[in-house]
């Protein structure tokens, strides 16, 4: 089966934490331990790499619901700098969930350096971070405390695949056999999930498909199963497949 190859494909490979992927990271912000700004903010573009530095950061598939990524994403969620087509009342609304996953992660972890990222993101003067003069809102934002980037913390990566795992697993369908409904690829029975949770980047013609399994048609349900469930799939399967295929796409000798 093709998604059991890519599955298997991804186990080989160097993979990183659950709901991590390699993504580039253009802009750091440098911080005390006690939250302080550590002016200015660091700019990692080059010629070669002009998003920024690859990095084994944390990822969550979104379309136009609001769903922020831990610890590093656009300057939307991160600092509340809005794009020229934003609306100001998203964007305070993007900023407002970014800061209270941060919270909720320095809460459960009791890690000093993202309390620290936190007592930032609450500071009344943190979105007067002056940015640089050709800075790109839709690139990538990171924090480092005292030369440690917080999301590469063991305990910060646990807390993001238990809080992406949690949402994953209530979505668990109700349709199920004796033994409970059972994953296509690995075969273990428990939950699956509706929606898997990458998206298949590279494809050629330069799409992005949102859902490589997915029924968005009545015509394709089954048995009372919809959107992926047609296919049962596990989160760690699911996250698998599309990693792999994700780096095959990515692969300059794969394709």
């Amino acid at each position: 089966m093709l998604l059991e190859k890519l599955k298997a494909y991804n186990d080989r490979q160097e993979c990183g934490p659950p709901m991590y992927q390699r993504q580039p990271v253009r802009y750091v912000i440098r911080l005390t331990g006690d939250g302080q700004p550590l002016p200015p903010i660091i700019d990692r573009a080059t010629k070669e790499e002009r998003r920024g530095a690859a990095m084994l950061a944390p990822h969550v598939k979104r379309a136009n619901v609001i769903r922020p990524k831990l610890l590093a994403d656009n300057a939307e969620y991160v600092l509340g700098v809005a794009r020229k087509d934003s609306r100001p009342e998203r964007v305070r609304q993007l900023r407002e969930a970014f800061v209270e996953l941060v919270k909720l992660c320095a809460q459960e972890t009791d890690e000093a350096a993202v309390r620290s990222v936190a007592a930032f993101l609450t500071d009344s003067d943190s979105d007067r971070l002056k940015t640089p003069e050709d800075f790109d809102q839709t690139a990538i934002i990171t924090f480092q405390v005292d030369g440690v980037f917080p999301f590469e913390l063991p305990s910060v990566q646990r807390f993001w695949a238990r809080h992406t795992g949690a949402e994953a697993d209530a979505t668990a369908p109700a349709v199920t056999t004796e033994n409970g409904t059972r994953c296509i690829i690995c075969g273990k029975a428990g939950p699956v999930l509706k929606r898997h949770p990458l998206k298949i980047k590279g494809v050629p013609g330069g799409q992005i498909v949102k859902d490589l399994i997915s029924a968005n048609n009545a015509a394709f349900e089954s048995y009372g199963l919809q959107n992926s469930e047609i296919a049962p799939t596990c989160h760690a399967c699911a996250e698998g497949y599309g990693n792999g295929l994700n780096a095959l796409l990515a692969g300059r000798d794969t394709h």
